[in-house]
């Protein structure tokens, strides 16, 4: 790798935004004559996490995805068997995603990887300069997954967190039915608060069993670890398991404007750039889906730091955080009328961005209203008072 080129474009982060922008730009023609570097501080370092999605789409282009038709959705008082057509509901593990994008990636000379930590990204007139330890990058154009040292300092909003731990477990005996995986468990919240069980199940012997939490702070490690030990006793008592994978992460859920952090030559990306749905955490599809259009924006020849997604998206978006903020115990009833009040194909779609207003109007005319006329009201009066630069 040439020290003194200067890339026509650099990818800081090769998680899931910086992996799916990589695999855009090599499936455009635009891009085969663009010189590209990403530069990733563990680029071969194990991920454990696995990322899902849902799709209308039966043909995913990767090859190593589980997948489930049926979905459920249980709380204190509804238990909901759900068939997701035309949807399919998809998961893919990190490591198996990120190792087929970087196979992929080597295939293309045009594409440079740079294993380093981006110690500074000093943004000149006509380029980017990365500094890092092994040596300075300079592009055009940079897109960086970094969240930006100014959302830890925005106090102003809402700052939830999804946060969780999962295990993935596998039994002596044949356990569980792998063609039904379990949305959210709403039965034993901790202490009040917005939290459930996820369970997917990938085969009769081995499942995944998260503890996840919408609140304001993260957990103490024996409280997911206790939850999960609790569910599996009381919904598999006969059943002998070994842990054989854990996980856990934090997801911002929130209504800073990520995008307002990019300029000109600097474009945030991923969970730095609002890539993730703000009301539920999900991320990968909206990775791909940006990612595209963040290629197309590039051909396009318009300005990359814009927001991506729907400004009225963004708006429901914060009023739900916002009622959750205020009053995060309601979590587990607002949930229960989303999902027994509407079908599973019209949340997803209103999830997706999808919905027209009539559709829109129903979905809230399905909850009770006072909780989100009050939500409404605080974060008018935060608006007029509080004037956040972020916003």
């Amino acid at each position: 790798m040439d020290r003194t080129t200067i890339y026509d474009f650099a990818i800081i982060g090769f998680g899931a935004s910086g992996a799916h922008l990589a695999l855009a730009m090599l499936n455009d023609p635009f891009f085969k004559d663009k010189s590209i570097i990403i530069v990733d501080e563990d680029i071969h370092n194990k991920i454990d996490k696995k990322w899902s999605f849902w799709s209308t789409d039966e043909v995913i282009s990767f090859p190593f995805l589980q997948k489930w038709k049926k979905t459920n959705f249980i709380s204190k008082t509804v238990d909901l068997q759900l068939d997701l057509k035309p949807y399919i509901y998809y998961t893919v593990d990190a490591n198996d995603f990120k190792a087929y994008c970087l196979e992929k990636v080597q295939l293309h000379k045009q594409i440079s990887v740079l294993e380093g930590k981006v110690l500074e990204a000093n943004e000149q007139d006509e380029v980017v300069e990365l500094i890092t330890p092994q040596g300075n990058v300079k592009a055009a154009q940079v897109f960086d997954s970094r969240i930006a040292e100014s959302f830890s300092q925005y106090t102003t909003g809402i700052k939830l967190l999804q946060h969780f731990k999962g295990v993935i477990i596998e039994t002596e005996q044949p356990t569980f039915d792998a063609s039904t995986f379990t949305m959210m468990d709403y039965r034993k919240p901790h202490c009040d608060s917005c939290s459930f069980m996820y369970v997917l199940p990938f085969s009769s012997q081995r499942a995944l069993f998260e503890f996840t939490f919408f609140n304001h702070s993260v957990a103490d490690e024996k409280v997911y670890d206790q939850a999960i030990t609790e569910y599996l006793n009381e919904h598999y008592p006969n059943c002998t398991y070994t842990v054989v994978e854990t996980e856990q992460g934090v997801i911002p859920m929130t209504d800073y404007a990520f995008h307002k952090d990019s300029t000109n030559r600097i474009t945030k990306i991923g969970t730095a750039g609002g890539w993730v749905k703000p009301s539920t955490g999900y991320s990968f599809h909206n990775s791909q889906k940006y990612a595209k259009e963040m290629v197309r924006r590039i051909k396009s020849v318009e300005r990359l730091n814009r927001r991506m997604g729907k400004v009225k998206g963004s708006i429901y978006d914060t009023v739900f955080l916002e009622v959750l903020n205020h009053k995060n115990e309601w979590g587990p009833t607002l949930f229960s009328q989303m999902y027994s009040r509407n079908s599973i194909r019209t949340m997803f779609r209103f999830l997706d961005e999808e919905t027209n207003f009539l559709e829109e109007l129903k979905i809230m005319l399905s909850f009770s209203p006072m909780p989100f006329y009050k939500a409404i009201l605080r974060l008018i009066v935060r608006y007029i008072f509080c004037h956040p630069k972020s916003r």
